[in-house]
């Protein structure tokens, strides 16, 4: 998730979207997802993020919060003035069933993924960055932020599950709306298709669920790990990000991060069975501590690159 590029598309396809709804003879629907665009934008913004910040951002965040706010103005905006164009000039309109479906399950299917986005963007990462109190890296004891991280799994399992079943409902309505056996035919074996297709690259979201009934670990834990490229004995890591498919740690020496500051996400992946067995290590200091930044915390308010993808971050 990052505003320049992943939160620009998912904002731009969502206002075609909407725009082609109305296009389609859906207007009400899409002024309705425009308004509450609108509101939701607006909410996390103001009373979610500004009005929660104990820090002021640095010149980087201030950028990316403009671009934010630009984003989903500019897609509820095209949203609106679409539907008002369509309610004045029906004529604009036209119907196609498919298209219909198509442009229904795209507004649907983006407004899960940018809403779990701005989600991120003005609730979880401003806590991890430490601009509305302490981040991660500045406290101690393990345990502090499995509120944080519940929310942090179960907004992307709530976006996951709505876009996931918009992909294989949208061909499955139009095998139900066929006027031919050869139509309802191809579009039930393409639902089939793209069904298992969500369920074979979605399937660690049953560890998700697991840990949301019992929190195994949680952003900011110290935890052991063993990689044999480490020597094969435990090491002490950071938990400093959590993902569908595991845990993103940062390995330590002792109660400090000796690794070059933001130099990358993560120093290895914790996989979902590591994380279900994984053994705590006291935290009694945290690593960030004295007033001194260890750079050990990729979300860190003092990271210029920390709304960047990691990837591009290290060219």
């Amino acid at each position: 998730m990052e505003p320049r590029i992943s939160l620009s598309a998912y904002a731009t396809v969502l206002g075609l979207g909407l725009a082609l709804t109305s296009l389609v003879g859906h207007p009400m629907l899409a002024a309705l997802v425009s308004i509450g665009l609108l509101v939701s934008g607006a909410v996390l913004h103001v009373f979610v993020y500004a009005r929660r910040r104990q820090r002021d951002p640095l010149a980087h965040r201030v950028r990316d919060d403009r671009r934010v706010v630009a984003q989903w103005t500019a897609a509820a905006l095209v949203g609106l003035a679409s539907a008002v164009a369509t309610w004045f000039a029906p004529a604009l309109t036209f119907t196609q069933r498919e298209v219909v479906f198509f442009a229904v399950g795209a507004v649907i299917f983006f407004s899960a993924v940018y809403g779990s986005a701005l989600i991120d963007w003005y609730y979880i990462t401003p806590s991890l960055a430490g601009l509305v109190g302490s981040a991660p890296c500045e406290t101690a004891r393990n345990g502090r932020w499995v509120g944080l991280t519940n929310i942090w799994y179960f907004h992307r399992l709530v976006a996951t599950v709505l876009a996931s079943g918009t992909l294989i409902a949208v061909p499955g309505m139009l095998a139900s709306t066929a006027d031919s056996d050869t139509a309802q035919g191809a579009w039930t074996l393409l639902s089939i298709g793209v069904a298992t297709i969500v369920l074979a690259t979605n399937r660690d979201y049953a560890s998700v669920v697991t840990f949301l009934k019992n929190p195994r670990l949680s952003v900011g834990d110290v935890v052991l790990l063993i990689r044999e490229a480490w020597g094969g004995d435990p090491q002490r890591v950071y938990v400093a990000d959590v993902a569908v498919e595991g845990a993103k740690v940062k390995r330590l020496d002792g109660d400090d991060f000796a690794g070059a500051p933001f130099a990358h996400k993560e120093d290895t992946t914790m996989l979902n069975d590591e994380v279900a067995r994984c053994v705590k290590d006291p935290k009694e200091r945290p690593i960030c501590r004295d007033g001194n930044c260890s750079g050990v915390n990729w979300y860190c308010r003092n990271n210029p690159l920390s709304a960047a993808r990691a990837a591009r971050a290290r060219r």
